[in-house]
């Protein structure tokens, strides 16, 4: 090589180094040309932007692929220092990766105290990002970052990253004070946070809640420096949790419950008045000092190598767990059954006296505590876990109303019969005949990555109920009880098997006296728990056969183990209920969704006939005897012989509002014909409406048994009049039974608007019939929730509970409110009540999210009407 060309090279050498170093961006964002997908690296880099987090870690040492050399290396320093995230098992962290929705999620979830699906909402988990959908993501997540003293909120989660004084706000979502406040001071005066309030950053005089601040759930996840929370005058602090990973914690004033989870932590009260603390069985070696100036009512100890100190005072304490020390003069000590009692000053000192009274009992403390987490983290007790026939362990036991007598409730599971039973029990003196109190619950095994406040308990559905947010996610059981004694008081519930169960969790808030549950009682097992607590089959969604009568498609809601799926002949065709015999499967194929586990079905068996069905009117079905075929976790497919449905070839039910800006139709269209998720079929499905595409953001589409429903608000639409439906990469889209769908547009039958004509209460019944005004458009068979219902008794108005539907009558079309919804009103002696449609936020505030509201055809939502008055009958 000669000098010219050595030259050469090391120049191009020499600019490769240069840029490696000089632009750390290639290192997150890698190369233009891969479409700009951030990476992990680079998504870390901005949510520690976010929360001030500056703090590194030398355990990043120990991850295979992070170099000290490496552009992203601080990054991921700071991102294990403040728990960001984890290695996996092969001790790598991936930055290089494409961040997806699924790892963002992740990641905020940590910051939120809560899981990775409750941050990923509904957004596709598998979609990569790029710099702008990263920054939506974030901004979604976090409205509003506050850096400076009095800064104007949005509406929305809020993040504090430096020393601040906020002053008379009301945060109508979760606060985080970041990691960016470091060992400085946060003051919130006059503060209302109506989520959880999560401190990560500040010092040992840093969290000042003054005024008329009103705190419900505390989460300290400080990993830096010892915190202090104090709480001044007026302002309220209901529960602090602390969780593993914190460090010491000081409080000071007055809390209602403070909850520990996390190992080694030292609490010290001064002068604090603690009402309930909790040593969830987590917290092993948790330390409590109280100085003289404090006080704790009741403590339950449920952590091996527990301690209790100082010269402060403590009531009752229940001790559930070995290996305890308790040092603190006068208080009531209650041991549990098979527990050593606790160690006292007189068992370490024989020259010294104590006061402290040690007695056993059966039912100390509120039960034992499950440990693991609640949506903050933390657990308390439920009492499940003491019944020796039930060895099911709840992964959340969150009593949050002292009102529950010690141990209650309990959710006990009865794996035989597919049901749980919940016992209710409320300490003495907190209801009787004069002042009853009412427990108004939820159970659900479906929608368990949702969480419910007191307000969604109290309405009968899952989600987020507040000033600004009505989030409606529906529950297998809403129920009600009125209780007048400290008696036990049992509830059983059926549970139903899910596929996509995530576990088990059960809600109860009491009223009583005028006060409401500040917070949900919530307990929750996991998967594994809750899947055996029922009988799991592999069920059958729908069964459809093509327009030629030679191929059966057979959808399922199970992912299935394809080496099991190999017998064509464990499926027979009959007729009119006789086996065909001349008729059998000549080809069998699985066909699986690659995409997420989401939507009606999960899998699709494709079978082929040796020859055509006759085209007949008779009814034919497909029988299948075996047991062969199992799910990928080995439970069977059940027997069954269903009926096999046709499908329509096109658009119907295509309505529209009277001023056009509503558009609702269904079609034939299922994901599973190209194998995508939720997000890439929007994708690639266009709407338009007299010619014009519609935007994403104005269309939503749902799942029915046969069908998708699309449905459509744009305010600049005018007397629309058809609709189309197209693929916009171009792809052949196909119906359920694999046929070709070629007329994919439709004219727009206009709405006829209408109201509720009547109402009728049975008093026999105890339900409410409301007639429709006759001829209407009405939404058929369509449910929504009556909590957008209101009835005036004695002048007083009530929220209804659950939901209802719209469907036919000898009277026309009718809603039927029934008993379960009217549980919590006493109609017995009522003479006289009236009732009306009020919706809590309209479906312009719900960005098209309209399923859980009264509607038209055309999905319109009603308006809201005047009091009509009931008919006793």
């Amino acid at each position: 090589m000669n000098n010219k060309l050595k030259k050469i090279v090391a120049l191009c050498l020499a600019f490769a180094m240069v840029a490696t170093v000089v632009l750390p961006e290639s290192a997150y964002a890698k190369t233009k040309k891969t479409a700009n997908y951030v990476t992990r690296a680079y998504v870390l880099q901005q949510v520690e932007k976010l929360i001030g987090a500056t703090q590194t870690s030398d355990d990043v040492i120990q991850i295979k692929d992070v170099k000290k050399s490496s552009p992203y290396y601080k990054t991921m320093s700071i991102a294990v220092n403040a728990g960001l995230v984890k290695p996996d098992s092969n001790q790598k962290l991936h930055p290089t990766k494409k961040a997806t929705n699924k790892y963002v999620a992740s990641v905020l979830a940590k910051i939120s105290e809560t899981n990775t699906k409750n941050v990923l909402g509904k957004k596709t988990a598998a979609t990569k990002l790029t710099k702008k959908s990263l920054k939506t993501f974030l901004n979604q997540k976090f409205p509003n970052v506050v850096s400076k003293s009095d800064a104007k909120l949005k509406k929305g989660n809020v993040i504090i990253n430096k020393p601040v004084t906020l002053n008379d706000a009301k945060i109508t979502g979760d606060l985080v004070i970041g990691d960016g406040v470091a060992d400085k001071e946060v003051v919130l005066n006059n503060v209302t946070v109506t989520g959880k309030t999560i401190v990560r950053g500040g010092g040992e005089n840093s969290i000042i809640i003054t005024g008329t601040s009103d705190i419900s759930d505390m989460v300290i996840r400080q990993v830096n420096n010892k915190v202090s929370i104090k709480v001044k005058g007026d302002a309220k602090v209901r529960m602090v949790y602390i969780n593993d990973g914190s460090n010491d914690v000081n409080i000071v004033g007055t809390v209602g419950t403070v909850n520990i989870v996390g190992e080694n932590l030292k609490v010290t009260l001064t002068d604090a008045v603690v009402n309930t603390l909790i040593v969830a069985d987590t917290a092993k070696n948790a330390v409590v000092e109280a100085d003289k100036n404090s006080s704790i009512k009741e403590a339950t100890l449920n952590a091996a190598g527990t301690q209790i100190q100082g010269e402060g005072k403590v009531e009752a304490i229940n001790v559930n767990a070995n290996d305890t020390v308790v040092t603190v003069k006068d208080a009531k000590i209650n041991v549990k059954d098979n527990v050593t009692p606790p160690k006292t000053n007189a068992d370490n000192n024989s020259q010294t006296t104590t006061d402290t009274n040690i007695s056993n009992d059966n039912n100390s403390g509120g039960g034992s505590s499950s440990g693991g987490s609640s949506t903050s983290g933390g657990s308390t007790s439920g009492g499940s876990s003491e019944n020796p026939s039930t060895p099911d362990v709840p992964k959340v036991n969150y009593v949050t109303d002292s009102r529950f007598a010690d141990g209650y409730p309990k959710v006990v599971t009865d794996k035989e019969n597919q049901k749980i039973t919940i016992t209710y029990k409320l300490k003495d003196g907190v209801a009787s005949e004069e002042k009853p109190a009412k427990i108004y619950n939820l159970v659900t095994d479906y929608n368990t990555n949702w969480d419910a406040t007191t307000e969604a308990v109290l309405h009968g559905h899952l989600g987020v109920v507040n000033e600004q947010t009505h989030e409606m996610v529906p529950t297998e059981y809403y129920d009600f009880l009125k209780i007048t004694d400290a008696g036990e008081h049992t509830v059983d519930y059926k549970i139903m098997d899910h596929a996509t169960s995530d576990g088990l969790t059960t809600y109860s808030v009491i009223d009583c006296d005028g006060k409401v549950s500040d917070t949900p009682t919530k307990i929750a097992f996991d998967r594994d728990t809750a899947t055996s607590v029922v009988k799991n089959k592999v069920y059958v969604s729908d069964v459809y056969i093509n327009k030629a009568k030679d191929t059966v498609y057979l959808y399922l809601r199970s992912e299935l183990d394809q080496t099991t799926v190999t017998s064509a002949a464990a499926f027979t065709i009959k007729k009119n209920g006789q086996t065909l015999n001349d008729i059998r499967i000549s080809k069998m194929e699985l066909m699986s969704k690659t995409g997420e586990k989401s939507g009606p079905y999960v899998a699709c068996i494709k079978l082929s006939l040796n020859k055509a069905l006759d085209d007949s009117t008779v009814n034919y079905s497909l029988y299948y005897a075996g047991t062969e075929i199992t799910d990928t976790v080995g439970n069977p497919l059940e027997t069954f012989d269903r009926s096999l449905m046709t499908v329509s070839d096109g658009i119907k039910n295509a309505y529209t509002s009277q001023d056009g800006q509503y558009v609702s139709f269904e079609v034939p269209v299922y994901q599973w014909m190209s194998y995508t998720t939720y997000q890439e079929i929007r994708d690639d499905l266009g709407v338009y409406v007299d010619g014009k595409q519609i935007n994403q953001k104005n269309w939503s589409y749902s799942w029915s048994i046969g069908d998708m429903n699309i449905r459509v608000h744009d305010t600049s639409l005018t007397n629309s009049k058809k609709v189309e439906l197209k693929s916009v990469s171009g792809k052949t889209l196909y119906t359920a039974a694999g046929d070709k769908l070629d007329n994919l547009s439709a004219n727009l039958e206009k709405d006829r608007e209408g109201s509720i004509s009547s109402a009728v209460y049975e008093k026999e019944n105890n339900k409410i019939v409301l007639t429709l005004t006759e001829n209407s458009s009405f939404e058929k068979g369509f449910g929504f929730y009556d909590c957008n219902f209101m009835v005036k008794i004695a002048g007083k108005e009530y929220r209804l509970r659950g939901n209802s539907y719209v469907r036919p009558s000898n009277a026309g079309y009718i809603i039927e409110i029934d008993k379960d919804n009217l549980k919590h009103l006493d109609l017995s002696e009522v003479s006289e009540f009236s009732i009306k449609y009020a919706p809590i936020i309209s479906a312009d505030e719900r960005t098209n999210d309209w399923n859980d509201l009264f509607a038209y055809n055309s999905g319109k939502p009603v308006d809201a009407t005047d009091y009509i008055p009931i008919t006793i009958q």
